[in-house]
């Protein structure tokens, strides 16, 4: 008996203490693996941070003023890109009047009585339809 008793002291007793504290980890992890099977969780925290305070996760995951905020924010750009649309047009046919009208009054110099008559009634014209794209509207809108 006094053998066992020795060889239990020179080295299997170490042994026998490590196999026990791994039977106690061993035990601690199936533990926690059959509470995350049955409850489906795999923490009780967010990302398992185990110092954030509990039930922290689901404020932290609620998506829905998030989603509200970018829904809104993209209501609001599909406003403004139909309002740009509309003025980006309303621009461009001003240019292109204002163009017409100043190759017309390139020569106004050595123009006639009658084709000075015909050059301002040009220019009215030119006018009024610029001021017309200037009341331009998307909607109810007015763009300028």
């Amino acid at each position: 008996m006094s053998t066992s008793i020795a060889s239990l002291s020179t080295g299997n007793f170490g042994l026998i203490q490590q196999l026990a504290a791994d039977s106690s980890i061993t035990s601690q992890k199936l533990a926690q693996l059959t509470i995350q099977s049955q409850t489906g969780y795999v923490a009780t925290t967010y990302a398992g941070l185990e110092t954030a305070q509990p039930g922290s996760a689901g404020q932290t995951l609620i998506l829905n003023s998030s989603i509200a905020t970018l829904n809104n924010t993209i209501s609001n750009l599909k406003v403004a890109q139909g309002q740009m649309g509309v003025q980006q047009n309303a621009i461009q046919t001003i240019s292109d009047i204002a163009s017409k009208a100043l190759t017309q009054f390139e020569g106004v110099n050595s123009l006639s009585g009658s084709a000075l008559s015909t050059a301002a009634a040009t220019a009215r014209s030119a006018v009024t339809q610029i001021a017309s794209l200037l009341n331009s509207q998307d909607g109810t809108r007015y763009i300028f």
